[in-house]
């Protein structure tokens, strides 16, 4: 769907501010998948309070992200 808005090419992708914002957006998805995946991929003990305390951390951060994307999508479909 972005395809044509960049003018079918990939240097438009830093080029306009729909392309940055796609850059910015997509950033801010694998940030997001990163911060799910790692807790689980590590193995740590879940019952230690340093594991509890990150744990709430990497929640409200990861919280925080996916209201970064839905605000990119939103600039995005402005103009």
């Amino acid at each position: 769907m972005a395809w044509p808005r960049l003018g079918y090419t990939l240097t438009s992708l830093s080029s306009t501010v729909f392309g940055r914002l796609m850059e910015a957006k997509t950033g801010l998805a694998v940030l997001a998948v990163t911060l799910a995946v790692v807790p689980a991929l590590t193995g740590r003990r879940t019952d230690s309070r340093m594991a509890i305390v990150a744990s709430r951390a990497i929640s409200l951060l990861l919280f925080l992200v996916t209201l970064a994307i839905f605000w990119l999508a939103v600039r995005m479909t402005e103009g």
